[in-house]
C-alpha cells in the first residue's frame, strides 16, 4: 500500500516535521563531527529530501490517490510549485547570510541543490499550466 496524504492540516504537519527534523540534525551534526559545513550541507540535503518525498506523496483534490504521479510532476496545481520554487530561490539567500560563512565549496554546492530542486519544481509548473490551458480555454488536465 502507497502512502498518500490529502488532508491539508496533515500536509502541514508533515512539511513542519520534516522542517523541525531538519533543523535539529544540522546542530547535532555539527557538535558531533566539529564540522559546521557538513551539518549545514546535510541539514539541507535532508530538508531537500523531505520536500522531494512529499511531492510524491502529497495528493489534490483533482488527483487520483491511488496512481503514481508522473516523474515530471510536483504539485497539484502550477502556482504551487511557483511558490515552492521561488522559495527554494530565496533560501540561496541563507547561504549567502550564513553565519559563520561556509566555505566556497559548501556554498556551491548547497547553491546547486537549492537551484536544481527549484528548476524541477518551475518546469513541472509550466509544463502543468501548459496542459491546463488549451487554445479554446476549456481546462483539461492530463496525466
Amino acid at each position: 500500500m502507497s502512502v498518500r496524504i490529502v488532508h491539508p492540516v496533515a500536509k502541514i504537519g508533515v512539511v513542519l516535521g520534516i522542517g523541525i527534523i531538519a533543523t535539529l540534525a544540522a546542530p547535532l551534526l555539527a557538535a558531533a563531527t566539529g564540522s559546521g559545513d557538513l551539518a549545514r550541507l546535510v541539514g539541507q540535503a535532508l530538508s531537500i529530501a523531505g520536500i522531494l518525498w512529499c511531492t510524491r506523496v502529497f495528493r489534490g483534490p483533482s488527483e487520483d490517490v491511488r496512481a503514481p504521479r508522473a516523474w515530471w510532476r510536483a504539485t497539484e496545481k502550477p502556482a504551487a510549485g511557483f511558490v515552492v520554487g521561488a522559495v527554494l530561490l530565496f533560501s540561496i539567500a541563507n547561504v549567502a547570510l550564513a553565519d559563520p560563512a561556509p566555505r566556497a565549496a559548501t556554498a556551491a554546492v548547497s547553491v546547486a541543490l537549492y537551484l536544481v530542486t527549484a528548476a524541477w519544481f518551475f518546469q513541472s509548473s509550466v509544463r502543468l499550466a501548459r496542459r491546463s490551458t488549451p487554445a479554446n480555454g476549456a481546462s483539461t488536465i492530463s496525466r
